[in-house]
């Protein structure tokens, strides 16, 4: 009988996978999340014209595609949303919830691209989001993803169609979703997204974190992108730096 690889295949993660339920209700989590898109929104806002261009890419799969609209989202959601916009208090926290599960996908899509070894991730979380928001998720279940996931997040994100205004995320707003792989992102967007996150470390972040466990996180990061950059498959478009 034909083994079923379908069988195989795990059910794509969500938020609920990635955000501590109790952690979130007994922190801060709206200010958690506001200090963790302050750094994380940097990647798409320095970078715009080049991610844009990805984005205008026709010969993208979904998943590269859909991988780098949530981050223009984040950018977006920073610049554009105000907790008035969404008048129920149980929406407010699935929407901060789902932002922090965004992110969090991100990340961990980017350090196992990069081989990044489970002790040095808790720092780049730390380094990226922030302490606060860092202890709000599931680290260890965030370790443990290894190899391919999926990841499932509310469709509206990605739709260029919906503005961030009066009543633009509800529970039934959010309920069709997208998805990406892991393993199905084109490789010069996981290198570029690489780049992108030691750029921003050494020009705004290493006066903060400078312990020897955030430098050798960063560093490791840095060299994983430097060796992708010296097998032949450079980078189809360069991190420009902004003073």
């Amino acid at each position: 009988m034909a083994h079923d690889k379908d069988l195989d295949v795990p059910p794509p993660l969500t938020k609920d996978n990635v955000v501590d339920a109790e952690n979130f209700h007994t922190r801060n989590e709206s200010a958690s999340l506001e200090k963790g898109l302050d750094r994380f929104l940097r990647i798409f806002s320095t970078q715009k014209n080049e991610f844009q261009q990805y984005i205008q890419d026709e010969n993208l799969n979904e998943s590269s595609k859909n991988f780098v609209l949530v981050l223009r989202f984040l950018r977006n959601f920073k610049c554009h949303h105000h907790e008035l916009y969404v008048k129920n208090p149980a929406d407010q926290a699935v929407l901060r919830k789902e932002v922090m599960g965004l992110m969090a996908s991100i990340l961990q899509v980017i350090m196992n691209a990069n081989h990044i070894p489970e002790e040095d991730q808790i720092w780049l979380r730390e380094i990226y989001f922030g302490e606060e928001m860092r202890q709000i998720l599931k680290e260890k279940e965030l370790q443990n993803l290894r190899s391919d996931f999926q990841y499932r997040f509310p469709k509206l994100f990605i739709n260029g169609k919906v503005l961030i205004r009066d009543d633009w995320f509800t529970n039934m707003s959010a309920k069709k979703t997208a998805i990406f792989s892991s393993s199905a992102i084109h490789p010069d967007i996981l290198e570029f997204t690489s780049v992108c996150l030691v750029h921003i470390y050494e020009k705004d972040l290493a006066a903060t974190y400078k312990s020897a466990h955030h430098e050798r996180a960063v560093q490791k990061l840095k060299t994983s992108c430097d060796m992708l950059a010296s097998d032949g498959q450079s980078k189809r478009r360069k991190v420009e730096t902004h003073d």
